[in-house]
């Protein structure tokens, strides 16, 4: 190999593991921080038989832990219904610009809340194949889901900051037409 061949190659190398994280390997600077807003929740079915909320649990990103936030779902007919998990592992290229992942804790390959978030290095994203959970709910009940903000490898930069929305399908019955959109925008941004 030539020497320019090596100095271009180190150089990019160089470049490359600095790029947004300005740390060794994966790891993210002491001073490293995003803030999550969550700016709605929304469904577009009146015949839903949900009712949803969306809590913000942490809502900074630093070189300690990630944000992490909460959707609650409650079942308001009268009669028992299904409760699929909604945005289970969805990455925000999915409806738009690549940048975050959120990950349902309930998910296998979720990230744990005490553990260090990392920037991901720009490779493929590798999901495992388990089934999304569907409980069934009482009149009445609502259940919890806790999610947690991971980097996109397929973006650019660590966390970038900028607004995402996500979209998941809810079923809630046999019909065809039993199945309610949700939208959640989010924004992660450097403000306090």
């Amino acid at each position: 190999m030539n020497r320019r061949n090596i100095l271009a190659t180190s150089g990019l190398i160089a470049f490359t593991s600095t790029a947004g994280c300005l740390g060794l390997g994966n790891q993210m600077t002491d001073d490293f921080e995003r803030k999550l807003s969550i700016h709605e929740l929304e469904q577009d079915d009146n015949d839903s038989p949900y009712t949803l909320d969306v809590v913000t649990l942490e809502n900074e990103i630093n070189s300690q832990h990630s944000a992490t936030f909460e959707i609650s779902i409650t079942n308001d007919s009268q009669s028992v219904v299904g409760a699929r998990i909604p945005f289970y592992k969805m990455p925000s290229s999915n409806h738009g610009s690549a940048g975050i992942i959120i990950y349902s804790l309930a998910a296998a390959d979720s990230l744990s809340v005490d553990s260090a978030p990392e920037c991901a290095s720009n490779e493929d994203i590798n999901w495992t194949l388990e089934g999304v959970q569907t409980p069934d709910l009482e009149p009445g009940e609502t259940i919890s889901n806790e999610y947690i903000i991971a980097d996109d490898p397929s973006a650019d930069g660590c966390f970038p900051t900028g607004e995402y929305q996500m979209e998941s399908l809810m079923r809630y019955g046999q019909q065809d037409e039993d199945v309610t959109s949700l939208s959640i925008l989010m924004e992660l941004h450097t403000d306090t």
